[in-house]
Parts: structure tokens; C-alpha cells; sequence
């Protein structure tokens, strides 16, 4: 699950069809594991009760947090998502109709995806420090 999460978060801008493949795979994997608990095994029994999720929290963080990096990487290097929002960096090449970067202008493309980051990362310091992490009941 954890390499799953990995997959659709570190790489949603490159393939964002992967979300739904892996809900699909997430559903397939539900119905048989409850065939099999209900048809194969025996009912489990809980040996004992943790309170968290161990190490793997903090790995999700990580892999959260890589994934801003990674998707605003993808966007705004190696795709032509990012001329369709500021034109006004790009040109249109006459042979092939492909987005290029105006000479000098790379800077700007360095700041705004910086920028974009940062922004980014302050929305999820604020919902780290303004969401409760488990209910109080």
C-alpha cells in the first residue's frame, strides 16, 4: 500500500490516470480479501491493539512531501502544462508547434516553481498544525 501511494502521489502529473488504476486495484483487492475471509480462513483474531501506524506515518510524510517536489518538477520542466498557465514565458517553435522557453526568461520559471513550492508547503504545515490527528473521544 505504501508503494502504491508512492507511485499515485510522487508521479500524479506524469500519469494522472493512476489514481483511478489504483482505486480500481484497491476494489479488486477488497472483494477477494472478503471472499477469502468469509469462504477460505477462519474469522482473525486482534492479538494486540496498536495505537498508530508505526514507521510508516512518518513515511507517508516523506513521500508527501517528495511529492510536491516531484509534481512541480514534472510540471514545470518536462511538460507543456505550465505555458498553458503563464504564455507569456514560452514561444511556439514554427517547425513542430511545440512550447519553448523564451531566452532569459528561465529565471522566472525557477522563481514561480520555487514559489509554488513554498506555497504549497505552507498549506500543509497549516493543515499539519490546524487538523487534529485523532479524534477525541
Amino acid at each position: 500500500m505504501a508503494i502504491q501511494f508512492g507511485y499515485v502521489t510522487l508521479f500524479a502529473s506524469a500519469f494522472p490516470l493512476g489514481a483511478a488504476l489504483a482505486f480500481g486495484c484497491n476494489l479488486v483487492e477488497l472483494v477477494s480479501d472478503l471472499w477469502k475471509l468469509t469462504h477460505v480462513c477462519r474469522r482473525p483474531s486482534a492479538t494486540r491493539r496498536v495505537p498508530n501506524i508505526g514507521v510508516w506515518g512518518p513515511v507517508m510524510q516523506v513521500m508527501a512531501a517528495a511529492a510536491i517536489f516531484t509534481n512541480l518538477t514534472l510540471f514545470g520542466l518536462a511538460s507543456d502544462q505550465l505555458a498553458a498557465v503563464v504564455p507569456s514565458l514560452f514561444t511556439t517553435d514554427e517547425i513542430d508547434g511545440r512550447k519553448a522557453m523564451l531566452d532569459g526568461h528561465g529565471r522566472y520559471l525557477v522563481v514561480l516553481l520555487v514559489a509554488m513550492e513554498h506555497a504549497l508547503l505552507l498549506v500543509w504545515l497549516c493543515a499539519e498544525l490546524l487538523l487534529t490527528p485523532a479524534p477525541r473521544w
